[in-house]
Formats: C-alpha cells, structure tokens, sequence
C-alpha cells in the first residue's frame, strides 16, 4: 500500500517570494479567457515552487512513491483543474500525476489543518495508518489533540515561515515515511 502524503504548499514549497497562489491564478485566469498564453508567464512558473524544496519533495516521491492529497488553502481559491495545472507549469508533474481521486482536504471556517486530515481519513480508513503531513508552522495547526486521543506530531513534518522544505524537515519526512513503511510491511513468517 502506498503512503498518502498531505501537501501543503504555502512556506513548504512556495515562498511567494516574488509569486504566490494569487499571481498563478490570475495567470491561469488570463490563459483561460484566451488574453494570454501559458509561455506568457514563464516567470511566474519558474519560481512560483522554490527549486530546493521541489528536489526534497521530488527524493521523497522517488524514493517511497507516496499519493498526494492537496492541503494547501489554495484549495480554497482553485479548482482541481487549476491545482493540477499550477503543478504542471510550476514542475511538480510527479505531484499531479499521483494526486488521490480524493485529492484535496476540504475547507471549513475556522477548522484546524490537523482537523481536515482527521475528516479525510475518516472518508479512507485505510490510511489511517499509512499517511504523512508536509506543513508549516503558521497553518498546520492541532496535531497534538486529535479526537481520538493520540498525538500524530511524529508523522506531520512542519517547515519554518519563510524558508520552506529542507534538509532538515526531508530527513524527517524520510524517517515518518519509513516508520509508516515498516507499519504496512507485511509481518515476517518462518518458513514462508
């Protein structure tokens, strides 16, 4: 079974440093009424995911193939159309091509992300042993209290405001990964 992995996108892999959300969508919005091209907006695409964090996310992808739910608030304000092809410009086709047909946490007023997670695993109990989280410290709010008691820090990696995916938090989306790997192996048989 492979790994579901909830991606958030603001301060984990975009930066909005010089582009953000906003500017995508307006370029996708200018694309779709045909007053430009998407060529048009080569800048924006090229930076709007921040390049080191793109090669931390792509190892992960590489090395334990994992299934991509959107928890980005981009949600919000794009449509899975547009997320998709935020992904395609933006170099993140791996992303796009393994989303989960349940490909986005869903958005609630005043909900915390970890709340969000929670409700998308209660729709897929099968994963409820098999999920990581990529967050940031500003937005992946309520991991510690879930309703059902337990603590899942372990297994949602948060980025520092500004900076973003790096070494650090890879090393420790590497290590919740293989802890999830290990509770999907299947268990040793002698003899078998």
């Amino acid at each position: 079974m492979r790994p579901v992995l909830f991606l958030d996108f603001d301060d984990v892999i975009c930066l909005s440093t010089p582009y953000g959300g906003y500017d995508a969508l307006e370029a996708l919005g200018k694309v779709q009424k045909r007053e430009s091209k998407v060529a048009d907006f080569q800048n924006i695409w090229e930076v709007l995911f921040y390049k080191e964090c793109v090669e931390y996310l792509r190892l992960i992808n590489d090395e334990f193939n994992p299934i991509y739910v959107i928890s980005s608030s981009w949600t919000r304000f794009m449509n899975e159309d547009a997320v998709k092809a935020v992904l395609i410009h933006g170099g993140l086709p791996f992303v796009c091509a393994n989303l989960h047909s349940d490909w986005e946490t869903e958005k609630a007023a005043s909900t915390l992300r970890s709340m969000e997670v929670e409700y998308w695993l209660d729709r897929h109990p099968e994963y409820n042993a098999h999920w990581v989280a990529i967050d940031d410290t500003r937005s992946g709010t309520g991991w510690i209290d879930w309703e059902s008691g337990e603590s899942n820090n372990e297994f949602a990696i948060f980025c520092d405001i500004n900076v973003g995916l790096r070494q650090f938090e890879y090393t420790q989306l590497r290590t919740a990964l293989q802890k999830r790997k290990g509770s999907f192996d299947p268990p040793f048989v002698a003899g078998v």
